[in-house]
Order: structure tokens, then sequence, then C-alpha cells
């Protein structure tokens, strides 16, 4: 195995559901420079391939003057570009047949370095100079072209590569002692460590070696362009370290990635004349320093003598003397740091847009903004625009804590749920006059459900509170069922595709649901079973469609005062992966217990129910037990309701259906609810076809409800599609969609007229069109001209 190789993505392929390529994308790389092996040190201080011959990674400027060009260190300078451009992104082609050209350049600053003499150079990483669109045949589409001012950057200096190690050590005198000495001395000697990492990051943040206060984007080349725009930015505070490097730990000093903000945007012509200027201000809020309670260790070596006895060591006293090799024996110390975090957030108080006159630069319009913050969520609190009038636009925006005495404001709060806007309030202060209020009350709707119940709204002060929207339902993921304007009809969403996407709208209907559940029961009576393992059957039962199942288990045993431990099964004798198994224990007192499990999911199949154990507790003799196990589903019977069976799995066919991809074979229930629930008629509509060569027709009837019942369909029909129900007195709308691209692809209207929208490869709108009988009529036609 070479392990000097590099992985690089040529290419990516985007499937459709068909797993077919759709589109494809490939990449480019910049091969005239390849990069070096693996292990080679030719890097510079920010890692990037330098196209040096070093033998060593320490920085050789990091080096006693003494000590440089004797082979010690290697240059760790960043080149221009030649070398660290080896192998990055040039080129990315499009499926559409266009393609991007990047070029790169390295950055050159002043003062990177200690010293008057030779202190520039280059620094981090590439930056973009400019991209050029192509069109499909190779025709450049468009050129930007880039200009960095303000650079800031940490000075890389020797005290982030080095530190001056220091010992003390006990010396004895060997005899014999002149002239009355003593017979020790204190040696003192000193080395510099150099690192060819660095102690603690230099970088302003993680990944981040320069910052640049503006750059210029130009729309075209630097002379030949339609006009520039220069964008502003904040950039990080320098790194300020009031200890010694040395003793930091690599992290310490991690803030996390910086976030620019834009601090002032200008757009000018060709020519050079003003289009338009912004500019922001921001405040920062919430600054806090804090420990984390987590410590970081880092170890403070003292490196042996004969680990760098190719660097001399000095001493003070006695003249000449040398370390001895007892530094061995020193003590390693660790430095420990007990983490910090912090917190900030910088939001945007002020801004100001000029939009000035093409024929008069010295006309323009100004709007200016300044926001104020809700100091609970952070949300913005109030906006005053000062509009092209000088009149102050004032709008307050009011959230659950501002409503935090009232339910059910308190569980929003609870449940962490501050950011909706509840009433919102637009004035012009400037006439004091209140322009319009909007007031949203939400409800506890149970299961977890906090949602919008009433809509109010207000003109001026003066007038009441109006009710203008009611929200009547929702279903499980709160999406909104039924609606309705205060002084209108109700209008009701059905949900589907996993209740992401609305199916149908139904127009002067209101949802109505009861839960029915369809059993499947299973009894064994009068059975005398002995203590100890067994194996008896019970029973069977057939489930048809994969979902999720309660199972209730009743036991009625004799004698009564004994505790009993059933164990039994559920075993599918088609697909083992569907069996499951259940472990009940009765309690001493009484002969009559049922237990309901959670959901399980059962697979298709014919399941035999088991008894594989019985224990009794004090109780030695056989036991007579009745058995009776009800396996049942909850189904949801409502109205309006509507099915295209896009989600079905069971039943259904993908040869033919009169929208989206799939239909329904053979009949197919269809749950009503009660009559009590507020209809007492519906219709019952859906679409049929006898076979391949048979057309599809429509079939509606009228069902008068009474109790909840299951209503059959389709039995004279090969494949049904398109079930609705829905009240007589209104009317419905439906539509299907590609799972893959959310994408509508067919509407069904209130008479059974059909569009049908077909995509592109790339799931753009192609066509638009109906089928009148078997002739398809093109409505509306798309065509796109590639561009990258």
């Amino acid at each position: 195995m070479d392990m000097d190789k590099r992985l690089k993505l040529n290419s990516l392929n985007v499937y459709d559901a068909n797993n077919s390529v759709t589109q494809n994308y490939s990449f480019t790389y910049e091969q005239s420079v390849m990069l070096p092996p693996y292990l080679s040190r030719a890097f510079d201080f920010w890692g990037y391939y330098n196209g040096t011959n070093n033998g060593s990674a320490t920085p050789e400027n990091m080096l006693p003057i003494n000590y440089q060009g004797h082979g010690y260190g290697g240059d760790r300078h960043a080149d221009n570009g030649s070398f660290s451009k080896a192998c990055i992104l040039t080129e990315i082609k499009y499926p559409t047949g266009g393609k991007t050209k990047f070029n790169f350049e390295r950055a050159y600053v002043e003062g990177l370095f200690d010293g008057p003499v030779n202190s520039g150079g280059y620094i981090g990483a590439l930056r973009i100079s400019k991209i050029t669109n192509y069109l499909k045949d190779n025709e450049i589409a468009n050129i930007k072209s880039y200009v960095y001012s303000g650079p800031k950057f940490n000075k890389i200096t020797t005290e982030f590569y080095s530190y001056l190690q220091k010992y003390i050590d006990y010396y004895d005198v060997p005899s014999p002692i002149a002239n009355g000495a003593n017979d020790y001395c204190w040696v003192f000697y000193k080395r510099n460590i150099i690192s060819s990492s660095p102690i603690a990051p230099h970088d302003l943040a993680p990944g981040l070696a320069i910052a640049y206060s503006d750059v210029t984007e130009y729309n075209g080349t630097l002379s030949d362009n339609l006009g520039s725009t220069k964008y502003y930015y904040s950039t990080p505070d320098l790194l300020l370290y009031t200890g010694f490097i040395r003793d930091l730990h690599t992290f310490q000093n991690d803030k996390g990635n910086y976030e620019p903000k834009l601090i002032g945007k200008i757009i000018k012509s060709k020519t050079g004349s003003l289009i338009s200027e912004e500019y922001n201000s921001y405040t920062d809020h919430f600054e806090h320093e804090f420990k984390t309670g987590i410590n970081i260790i880092r170890t403070l070596d003292y490196i042996p003598r004969h680990r760098n006895s190719d660097l001399p060591v000095y001493a003070t006293s006695p003249t000449g003397q040398i370390a001895p090799f007892s530094t061995n024996d020193y003590i390693q110390s660790i430095r420990a740091f007990d983490t910090k975090a912090y917190q900030k957030v910088s939001l945007l108080d002020y801004s100001i847009k000029k939009e000035y006159d093409h024929l008069n630069p010295n006309k323009f319009i100004k709007d200016s903004t300044a926001y104020s913050y809700n100091q609970h969520n952070l949300m913005i609190q109030q906006t005053t625009t000062v509009n092209s009038k000088g009149e102050n636009i004032q709008t307050q925006y009011k959230y659950p804590y501002d409503f935090s005495s009232v339910q059910p404001y308190q569980t929003m709060l609870s449940k962490n749920i501050l950011t909706p806007v509840i009433e919102q309030t637009i004035s012009n202060t400037t006439l004091n006059k209140q322009l319009q209020k909007t007031q949203t009350s939400y409800k506890d709707w149970g299961n977890n459900i906090i949602e919008p119940e009433i809509v109010k709204g207000q003109m001026d002060a003066a007038s009441p509170l109006e009710n203008r929207i009611r929200y009547l339902s929702y279903d499980s993921k709160t999406n909104p069922l039924t609606v309705k304007k205060e002084v209108g009809n109700p209008l009701t969403y059905l949900w589907g595709y996993n209740k992401t996407l609305p199916i149908a709208a139904v127009e002067n209907a209101k949802y109505v649901s009861e839960t029915i559940n369809n059993d499947l029961n299973v009894s064994y009576s009068g059975l005398q079973i002995p203590p100890g393992n067994i194996n008896q059957e019970l029973g069977t039962f057939t489930i048809t469609e994969e979902k999720d199942y309660k199972i209730d288990r009743i036991y009625e045993r004799y004698p009564e005062n004994y505790s009993v431990m059933y164990q039994t099964s559920f075993q599918n004798m088609n697909n083992s992966s569907g069996t499951v198994f259940f472990t009940d224990t009765t309690p001493a007192s009484g002969n009559f217990y049922t237990y309901t499990s959670p959901s399980v999911h059962l697979k298709p199949g014919t399941y035999k129910v088991k008894l594989t154990n019985i224990g009794y507790n004090g109780y030695q003799g056989q036991i007579e037990n009745n058995f009776n196990f009800t396996v049942y589903n909850a189904v949801e019977a409502s109205v309006p309701f509507h099915t295209s069976f896009e989600e079905e799995s069971v039943d259904i066919s993908t040869a033919y259906a009169i929208t989206g991809k799939v239909s329904h074979t053979g009949a197919y229930i269809v749950n009503l609810p009660p009559a009590a629930l507020g209809y007492d008629k519906v219709i019952v509509s859906y679409w049929g076809k006898s076979g391949a060569s048979s057309p599809w027709q429509y079939v509606e009837n009228t069902v008068t409800l009474g109790s909840s019942q299951n209503y059959s369909i389709g039995s004279n029909y090969t494949y049904i599609d398109e079930v609705r129900v829905y009240p007589v007195d209104a009317r419905m709308k439906t539509y299907t969609y590609d799972p893959f691209y959310k994408t509508q692809t067919s509407i069904m209207n209130e008479n059974g007229q059909t569009e049908y929208y077909d995509y592109d490869a790339f799931g753009r709108l192609k066509e638009v069109y109906i089928m009148e009988g078997n002739v398809k009529k093109t409505i509306k036609t798309t065509n796109y001209h590639y561009k990258p």
C-alpha cells in the first residue's frame, strides 16, 4: 500500500427513486504541483506545502542565532502559492453542462515576524482571487474578481515555539578543598527548548490565520467590470496572552469559530457612481466568562541532557560547568487549568440604507431602522424605522414571556417555547397613531400540542380587537386540520407523506374523527396446567397488514389466592422476525386480570399463540386457566377522508394509477364515523379500473351515516384510486407529490379534472398537462437555458 497517496473526490452523482443518475458533478484539481510524502517536513507554519527540503520541522528562525544554518531547523516560511496550491480544487463541472473555475492567491502581509528586517511574509491558506462561470458551450457567463484589504493577524513570535528551560543543581566539590572553601556549590544552567508545533495557537480563531475588514467584489475583472460591491466585516480580537505562553494549554483560549458581522456594503456602478449603501451597528449582549469545571493539564517536561546532546548547556557557576546527567531525575511538572467557556451574542442595533438616483447621485432615499431585543429570548422586541417622509414607524412584538401569568403561556415557557409572536403592534409614533395590531391566542390542545386558536386584528387603537381567523383542530404533528375565517366557511386540510405535505383541501367541511379498534380474538378455556415448563398451543390468528398493534391478554385462573407468572409467545409462522414474547405476573388475590402491551410491530403472516412457561408462588398443584387474547389496531374513522394509496405497502399496484404512482388492488374498506359527530350524509367517491385495457371510471355514492361503520368499495374493479369522503355540501381538491423532490405531481380538482406536473432530471417543472380520454393535452411547457 502506497502510504503517500491522497484521496480526492472525482465526481458526485445524484440518483432518483429508480436508482438512475439524474445529476453528475465532476471536480478538477491543481496537479502541476503535487503534494510531498506524508512524513515530509516541507510545510509552513500553517501546514501547507512550501517546496523546501527540510530535514527538521523545527522552525529555523526560532532557533538561537548561533544555531541557525547548521541543520538543526527547517524553513517554515510560507511560499507565494506556487507549492501551497498543490491539489487544490480548480474547477467544478455541473450537470447542466456549465462549469466554474477558481483562481487562488496567497496573502502577503508586513510585520508577520519579529525584527525590522524581512519581517513580512505570506500567511495562512489560499484565498479566492477570481471565479469564472461558463455556459455549457464554454462561453463565459460571468466573472467575479476579489480584492482584500485591512488584514488582521497575530504576529508569529519566538515565544510560540520556544521557551527557556532553567535548572538549578547542587554540586559537590571534590577534595582537597583549597583555602577553606565550601565543599559544595550551586550550579545554574539553562537551555532553549524549541518545538515544531506552536505551544499555543497563533490563529485568530480556530482555522482562521487571517481576517480582512473589507473585501471588494468586482462584477468582471479589476480593469473591465460592470461595477463592484465592497463589503465591510467585523474581525476577531488579537490574542492577548498575559502570562508565559509555555504555561498555557492548546485549547485554553479556544472561543469557537468566529462569525463575522456585516458592518457595511457599498455598491457602485461601472463608472464608479454610488448605487446603494448599507451600514450596520451591533452590540454584544450577555457577554460572560465562566468556569466549566473541566480541568485540562499540560505537562512541562524537563528534557534530560542526553536527549539533546547536540545542544550545549550553559552554566553560570562554576565557570564552564555543564549540566550533569542527573537532570534525568528532575521531577516533571504538570500545569492544570480550570477551562473557561465564553458566552456572547452580537445583535444588530441599527441599520441605515441608502438608494441613490442613477440620474442624480446627490439624490437618494434613506431608510434607517433601530432594533431592541427581548432579554428573555433575544428576539426582536421593537423596531423603529424612519421612512422617506421622516416619520417614525414603530413595530412592537410580544412573546409568551410577556403573558407568563396566564395559560397556556406558562406551559409554553416551561417547555422552552419562547419565540412565537403573540402580539404585534405597528404605530406611527410621529403622528401618535396605531396603524395595526395582530394578536394570536394560543391553546393547549392536549397531547403536547400548543398551537394558535384565534388570530385577532385591530386597526386603530379605538376599535375593538376582532376575531379574524380561528383554528379548530390539529393533527398529531401540529399540522392545522380545520381553519376558518370568523365570518366564513371552514377549510380542512388533510396531510400525507408522513404528515409533511397537504394531500387534500376541503371547502365547507369541519374535520371530525373517531378511533375504532379492529379486533382479532383468540381464546382457550378450561385448560388444566401443571407448574413448570410447558408448551401449550392456544390458537392462531392472521395479520394481513404490517403496522403497529396492541395485544390485550386476559387471564382467568383458579385457585384465587396465589400469584401466577405466565410466559406466552406470538410466533409468526411465515416470518420469524415478527415473533413477540410477553411475561405477565398476576397478584395473589383475585382471579381475573387484563394486561395491555404497548404497541408492537407485527409483520404479515399467521401467528400461533403458545404458552411456554407458568410458575406458581407457593402452590404445587395444577391450576385451571381460561385464556383470552385480543389483537387490535386502532383505526381512525374520519370525515373528510382521502387516500391515493401513495403510502400504502400491501394490496397495491404500481402498474396503474390515475394520480401519483400507486393504486389499490381489490376491494377497500372505508371507516366512517357515526352521525353523532356532525354529519348525517357524506359523499364516498373513487376511481376504478377493471383491467389493463379498461379506462378509469368515476364512482360516487351518497352514504347515510348512523353508527360507525366499515363501508366497502371497489369490489367490481381490479384497481381503485383517489378515494374521497366528504360532506354532501363540501368540495374537495386533492394532491400527489414526488416523495424524492417533495414536488407536486398532480392536482385533481373538485370535478375530477386532473392536472399533471412533469419534471426534468433536475427536479425542475417541465410540463403541465391533462388527459382527455387517452389523449394527452399539454397546457404549459418550460424550457431551461443551461447556466452554471
